[in-house]
């Protein structure tokens, strides 16, 4: 029940700027040209293939709010994952549930929940966190098969987007 909490406030203090029909600059690349190859020539092949797909469904500016709460979506997800890490960790359920919240509040986030074009970004943030805790779990228990889905999990996350992985 503990980690909902941080996602819950994440989406509270974020649902009024996804649901508001805006796009920054950077969406409208996308938006206008959903075929552009950018992203792919920037060395991010699974983000081409990713905003290819999605954005190819939004063909309105008011379509950009589909993306974004998918953005939302990954930013509850990856703020509930770390809490839970935290609540292993031993930390107890305020200290848990304020730093999810901190978490929430840093400026990257306000990015992810406003640009369409970042929607991906707290999915991948995710990714590269549960690849990470299964690179360390399996170090720990000797699983070579667990090390190789992190590791290929770790790839696929640095080949959407690297700062986020």
């Amino acid at each position: 029940m503990v980690p909902v909490v941080p996602a819950a406030f994440s989406v509270a203090v974020y649902a009024p700027l996804i649901l508001r029909r805006s796009a920054w600059s950077d969406d409208f690349p996308f938006l206008l040209n959903p075929g552009t190859t950018k992203t792919f020539a920037d060395g991010r092949p699974v983000q081409a293939v990713l905003n290819r797909l999605v954005f190819g469904s939004a063909d309105t500016i008011s379509g950009l709010a589909v993306v974004r709460c998918l953005g939302l979506l990954g930013i509850a997800f990856l703020l509930a994952y770390l809490t839970r890490l935290l609540l292993e960790l031993g930390w107890s359920p305020k200290a848990a549930i304020l730093t999810g919240i901190s978490i929430a509040l840093l400026p990257p986030f306000h990015a992810y929940a406003g640009w369409a074009t970042a929607f991906s970004f707290p999915w991948v943030m995710l990714l590269s966190a549960f690849a990470g805790h299964q690179w360390l779990q399996a170090l720990e228990d000797r699983r070579r098969a667990n090390a190789g889905f992190a590791l290929v999990a770790m790839i696929l996350a640095l080949l959407t987007y690297p700062p986020a992985a």
